[in-house]
Order: structure tokens, then C-alpha cells, then sequence
């Protein structure tokens, strides 16, 4: 009998055991979010590790499990790139997840970039470019006033714009977007010539 309890009490000290570590364990996974290159979409995630929060981002966004990628923080670009690091976060902290040919930028400024040698024309139909007008697309009608901080290629590619390059937008939206950058660009190509014509006079001066 007494041995008998002796084993019921080692196997009930064994599954505390277990169930303290299962808590700890518990324990250290925490609530994070994660944009994608373009910040078209944000996910909230949970995980305990970072090799588990960045196998989950590759599967949620659809980059293949063997592409290497950058984890950084979304505010300020600092890597993410050891566990001691990523166990310091903060729960909801906002993560990106860079796949190759792409660079992070603050969301400010941000710039859809791509591999060398794989940027289109402006108005070409490749897949870069239609990233791009998909994010153009997006933060003008977030942000009408976003357009005065485009450059000349982004003008040329949304003035470009055809009904089905634009499907999901108000057809009026879409119009309005192609008048204006068509007059920033022309605003722009005048200013462009005038220059020319300065420094033309300036050197015949000299």
C-alpha cells in the first residue's frame, strides 16, 4: 500500500511537473501583427519564437517556405534577426516580413522596389507594375493629396490607367486620378523645360 502511494504521488508530482513547464512554455507566446512589403495587408499573428512567427508570415502571405526573407520592425526598419531580440517585444508590436528584391521604407515614403534587371516601363503590363498601381491605387484614395509626391514615372503609369488596371475603384475616382497626374506631369515637364532654357541662357551669358 505504501509503495502504491508512493507511485501515485511521484506520478502526481511528474504531471505538475508537466503542466508547469506546458504553462511556461505558454507563457512566452504573445500577440503580434505583420505587414507585407506593400502594407496592403496587415495580420495579427501569435507566437512563441521567432523561427515560429516567421514560418506562419510566409504561409499567411504566400511566399514559398524556402525563400529567405528579413523580419523587421514596421516602425524604423531595425532587424528582427535572433531569438533573444524577438523574445523583448512588446505583445502587438507591428512586424514586416521582406522578401528577396525588396527593401523596406517608412510608410511615408515608401517605394515599391524590385529585383535588378525586373522594373517595367511605366506603362508596362509586367507584374512589377501592376504591384505598383495596386499601391498607388490604394494610398491615393486613403490619401488624395499623395499624388503631389509622386515622381514622374508614377504619373505616366496612373495617367495610363485602363478600366481594368483599376478594378475594385469608382470609375469617377479613377478618372479624376488620371486628370490630375496628367496635369502634375505636364506641370512637371514644364518646369522641366523652363529650367533648360535657364541654364541654356546662363551658358550663353558666360
Amino acid at each position: 500500500m505504501r509503495r502504491a502511494a508512493a507511485a501515485q504521488s511521484e506520478a502526481a508530482g511528474d504531471m505538475s511537473d508537466d503542466t508547469s513547464i506546458s504553462s511556461d512554455t505558454a507563457g512566452t507566446r504573445k500577440p503580434l501583427k505583420l505587414w507585407d512589403v506593400h502594407r496592403n495587408n496587415k495580420l495579427g499573428m501569435v507566437a512563441g519564437s521567432l523561427k515560429e512567427f516567421v514560418t506562419k508570415g510566409k504561409a499567411r502571405l504566400g511566399i514559398p517556405e524556402t525563400a529567405p526573407v528579413r523580419l523587421v520592425l514596421e516602425v524604423d526598419g531595425t532587424a528582427v534577426d535572433d531569438e533573444e531580440y524577438f523574445s523583448t517585444l512588446e505583445p502587438h508590436t507591428v512586424l514586416m516580413l521582406i522578401p528577396p528584391g525588396h527593401r523596406w521604407t517608412d510608410s511615408k515614403t515608401f517605394e515599391y522596389t524590385v529585383q535588378i534587371g525586373d522594373e517595367p516601363d511605366a506603362c508596362g503590363s509586367g507584374g512589377a507594375a501592376a504591384a505598383r498601381r495596386s499601391h498607388l491605387l490604394h494610398r491615393l484614395r486613403a490619401d488624395p493629396g499623395y499624388i503631389a509626391l509622386l515622381g514622374g514615372t508614377d504619373l505616366e503609369l496612373l495617367g495610363a490607367l485602363t478600366p481594368d488596371q483599376a478594378t475594385g475603384y469608382d470609375a469617377q475616382f479613377v478618372a479624376d486620378i488620371q486628370e490630375a497626374s496628367c496635369r502634375y506631369l505636364d506641370g512637371r515637364r514644364d518646369v522641366e523645360e523652363a529650367l533648360s532654357f535657364l541654364k541654356h541662357c546662363k551658358k550663353g551669358g558666360n
